[in-house]
């Protein structure tokens, strides 16, 4: 790990795992900077992302919402709800804007199949 300040090689001074599965480290270069990384497993990032779409489907104002949108929402990607769309199976069915070929998501739907946001 080179420091963010200098640049020169730091080496861990001291290590800290938590229960949450981060893990603290502080370091110190060369030239006596000192500087903190916090490390996350990937199912804590995980974890943090979907309380983050939690929260923000919980202030959604719209009705219905792109492709895009809903697919961040579910965790899922864009061309698996395109699939949906496409072959009429999952748990969810979009709205079709006629003359616009494009598909809106119903945020209601969204919420019940997240568990009752």
């Amino acid at each position: 790990m080179n420091c963010p300040e200098c640049g020169t090689w730091a080496i861990v001074k001291e290590t800290r795992s938590k229960q949450d599965n981060s893990t603290r480290r502080r370091y110190e270069c060369a030239n006596l900077h000192r500087f903190t990384t916090i490390e996350l497993t990937q199912a804590t990032l995980n974890q943090l992302k979907q309380s983050t779409m939690k929260t923000n489907l919980e202030i959604e104002t719209r009705d219905t919402v792109d492709t895009a949108t809903a697919a961040q929402y579910l965790n899922y990607s864009r061309q698996t709800l395109l699939r949906w769309a496409c072959e009429k199976k999952g748990p969810l069915q979009p709205l079709r804007i006629k003359g616009a070929r494009k598909l809106q998501w119903r945020v209601a739907d969204i919420q019940k199949l997240i568990g009752g946001v």
